[in-house]
C-alpha cells in the first residue's frame, strides 16, 4: 500500500510538473509571437478636441497630433536582446504648451514622445499583457511653471489579432476650442512593425 501511494504521489508530481512546463511554454510562445515594435495607428478619444489649433475638433487624435511617427510600443524581450526582462515600453504623445509667443497669445502646442516602462505577466487564457504599473506622472512646465499631469492606463494591453494590440488611457490634453485642459479617455490601437 505504501508503495502504491508513493507511486501515485510521484505520478501526480510528474503530471503537475509537465502541466506547469507546458503552461510556461505556451506563455513564452505567446510572448515571442507578440514581441517587437509597434506604432500607434489609432488614438481615439471619447471627446472631440482641437489639439492642433485648426478650429476642427476630432475624436481621432492621430489627425490632431502633427508628429505621430514617434509614438510607439515595444514589447520585450525580442530578438537578440540580452536582457530577457518582460517589459512594455510605451512612447505616448506629450503636449508641450506655451502662451509666451507674442504672435500666438492663445497658445502654441508641440508634441513629443514621453516614455513609460512597466513589467508584465502574460495571461494566455485572455491574451492579455497584465501590466505591473498602470499610471505615471508626465512631468512638464508651462511657461516656467510646473504643470505635471497624471496618465492612467484604464485597461491592460490586450491582443486584438496577430499584428494589433490595444489599451485605454486617461490623459489630459489642451483643447484650443474650449481653451482648457480636458481629461480624455483614449482607446489606443498599436500595429506591429517588426
Amino acid at each position: 500500500m505504501k508503495f502504491t501511494y508513493s507511486c501515485f504521489v510521484a505520478l501526480l508530481a510528474t503530471v503537475a510538473f509537465t502541466s506547469c512546463s507546458s503552461d510556461d511554454d505556451a506563455v513564452e510562445e505567446s510572448i515571442s509571437a507578440y514581441a517587437g515594435k509597434y506604432q500607434i495607428v489609432s488614438f481615439e478619444s471619447d471627446i472631440a478636441v482641437d489639439l492642433n489649433k485648426d478650429n476642427v475638433a476630432s475624436y481621432e487624435l492621430v489627425d490632431e497630433i502633427n508628429s505621430f511617427n514617434f509614438s510607439e510600443l515595444e514589447v520585450r524581450p525580442y530578438g537578440d536582446i540580452d536582457n530577457k526582462a518582460k517589459l512594455l515600453c510605451f512612447g505616448l504623445p506629450k503636449m508641450y504648451m506655451t502662451f509666451e509667443y507674442p504672435s500666438e497669445p492663445e497658445g502654441y502646442a508641440q508634441f513629443s514622445s514621453y516614455g513609460f516602462v512597466t513589467m508584465y505577466e502574460f495571461d494566455v487564457a485572455t491574451n492579455t499583457f497584465l501590466m505591473e504599473n498602470h499610471s505615471y506622472t508626465e512631468q512638464a512646465y508651462i511657461d516656467n511653471v510646473e504643470s505635471n499631469r497624471e496618465v492612467t492606463f484604464t485597461s491592460d494591453l490586450v491582443v486584438v489579432d496577430a499584428t494589433h494590440l490595444q489599451t485605454s488611457i486617461a490623459k489630459e490634453y489642451y483643447d484650443f476650442i474650449t481653451q482648457e485642459w480636458v481629461m480624455l479617455h483614449i482607446n489606443v490601437l498599436f500595429e506591429k512593425q517588426f
